[in-house]
């Protein structure tokens, strides 16, 4: 993966064994210990067994779901040879009240006592372990958002996590013993849980809470929990893109050479040189967004169709938002800085479409400053035309989530609608003055995917998305809009064509076109994912 050695810290659990071939039970309460042994393990978790003031230790009867005063010391014993009995709470502060003071913390996390309780039984109920439950912090949910995948890096297995949206430059591979615990940051868990679950796959009672804590902390540092770090940052990182008068690189230095010669060295490489002389009838290209590494055959089959003569022209670039919004269209008008120099954006064009649009448009849309759909293909632009003197109208398509749920035309949706008229009054009365360029890729098949099998390029059941794909790029070479879309919503996708809202708003926008396929492929991006993407041309539809 390019650029994940640069940044990669790999966070490493102290006194986690990395080879835990399979899940053991730890009984903590066993009728054999003494009783000194319970205040052990109640003072290892911060907490003790005999409470001053006028606070008891409760537990919780689960098959009445109400709550008893238990006296703490006497009858630990019993909890634990009742396995249908925990201690769920101590209360630390000597003179507050339990229920008030407890419900008033969880109603400040959304969340009432009474159901905390019956969340917390229904966890440690279950037959197969014993452990002391203890009122505690509720761990902050795990970002939705965050890239979670398997590691590149051999020597370091595990999942590896990374945020999308640039708010936190880490780059963490967790274990796989720690991997297991991810599934408790969901905001209904508590740090309790946690090292319970650690004690259990670990064995170790003494490190786990150590454990515990240490990767709750290396979450929370990172910004990837929702918490008030995370929310800080987020603020800090949308103002500071608001506030730029530029939209810096990226990608620059992971993805593609920072250094303008070395840049233009690897694509001439890649073979995206310009041809001697490009087609009058010339409409739009449509490219992968994929790693220029991957995907280079593709990228250059559509930019060899370009050259100096065409920087005149303002390139309307469709790119794919991965992470914007649905039914939105994210707009910036800011340059696009390149090692080849700033690309300007036609801010009149942006204009017209905030405009006639407003509904539809996320104006400033901070997903421009991590989106790499676009930045690849200004770099593309700037090299087969030899200069960074034309203009650009960046525009990242949201996914068109809505219309794959309910089978229904994108259209149908009001705001996406007057967004695909605002495009084609663009489209029809700047004709002559227009390129456009879509970033696209298409089926995202395997393991990477979510899906249960690996994938391999052009083997196996690759080669019926390869006749899918093959079904569809027909559909869009005719500027059939209606015949593209009854062949993606089917199963909302399941090919999971992540250029399905750049597509559909080009053909919605731009009539009168017709496409030839320049290159069509499949790439292994791991060893059991495949991304399929194609470089195609556009020109004025002959007349028939």
């Amino acid at each position: 993966m390019p650029g994940v050695d640069k940044h990669l810290c790999v966070f490493e659990a102290r006194n986690v064994p990395d080879n835990v071939a399979e899940v053991h039970v730890v009984d903590l309460l066993s009728a054999a210990e003494p009783a000194n042994h319970f205040d052990r393990i109640l003072s290892h978790f911060g907490c003790h067994s005999s409470i001053e003031g006028d606070t008891a230790g409760r537990a919780v009867d689960d098959s009445r779901h109400a709550l008893e005063p238990i006296d703490a010391t006497e009858n630990l014993r019993t909890a634990a040879k009742n396995r249908r009995r925990r201690i769920v709470g101590m209360d630390r502060h000597a003179h507050t009240s339990f229920l008030g003071d407890w419900n008033h913390r969880f109603e400040e996390v959304g969340v009432s006592l009474p159901e905390l309780l019956g969340r917390m039984l229904a966890y440690v109920s279950r037959p197969d372990h014993a452990t002391i439950q203890l009122m505690a912090e509720v761990l902050a949910p795990l970002r939705h958002e965050l890239d979670i995948m398997p590691s590149p890096v051999p020597e370091q297995p595990g999942l590896l996590m990374r945020d999308p949206y640039r708010y936190s430059d880490a780059v963490i591979v967790v274990p796989p013993v720690l991997a297991q615990t991810l599934a408790l940051f969901d905001g209904e868990h508590t740090d309790t849980d946690l090292k319970a679950l650690l004690t259990r796959v670990t064995g170790d009672i003494v490190r786990a809470a150590d454990i515990a804590r240490d990767f709750i902390k290396a979450l929370e540092e990172c910004g990837f929990l929702q918490s008030p770090r995370f929310f800080d940052l987020r603020g800090r990182k949308r103002r500071e893109f608001a506030e730029a008068e530029t939209r810096e690189p990226a990608h620059a230095g992971s993805g593609y050479p920072d250094d303008a010669e070395e840049l233009s060295a690897k694509l001439t490489e890649y073979g995206a040189d310009p041809e001697a002389s490009g087609a009058d009838s010339l409409v739009a290209l449509a490219a992968p967004h994929v790693s220029p590494e991957g995907g280079f055959k593709s990228y250059a089959a559509a930019y060899r169709r370009l050259n100096p003569s065409y920087a005149d022209k303002t390139f309307v670039i469709l790119g794919t938002s991965h992470y914007g919004e649905p039914e939105k269209f994210g707009l910036t008008r800011k340059p696009y800085q390149t090692p080849f120099g700033a690309i300007e954006t036609d801010r009149a064009l942006v204009a017209h479409l905030e405009q006639h649009a407003a509904d539809a448009i996320e104006m400033e849309d901070y997903c421009h400053s991590s989106e790499h759909s676009i930045e690849f293909q200004c770099i593309f632009l700037a090299h087969v035309l030899g200069t960074t003197d034309f203009k650009i109208l960046p525009i990242l398509c949201g996914p068109l989530a809505e219309s794959l749920y309910t089978g229904k035309a994108p259209e149908s949706n009001d705001s996406v609608r007057g967004f695909f008229e605002a495009l084609g009054e663009l489209a029809d009365s700047r004709r002559k003055d227009l390129i456009w360029v879509l970033g696209i890729d298409m089926a995202h098949i395997g393991r990477r995917y979510g899906d249960q099998t690996a994938a391999l390029a052009e083997h196996g059941h690759m080669m019926e998305v390869r006749e899918r794909d093959v079904d569809r790029l027909e559909k869009v070479c005719t500027g059939d809009a209606e015949g593209f879309f009854e062949l993606v919503h089917p199963n909302q996708d399941d090919l999971r064509w992540c250029g399905y809202s750049p597509v559909y708003t080009f053909l919605s926008a731009v009539k009168g076109v017709e496409g030839k396929v320049l290159n069509y492929e499949q790439w292994n991006i791991d060893e059991e994912s495949v991304v399929s993407f194609a470089g195609v041309e556009f020109t004025e539809a002959r007349p028939r």
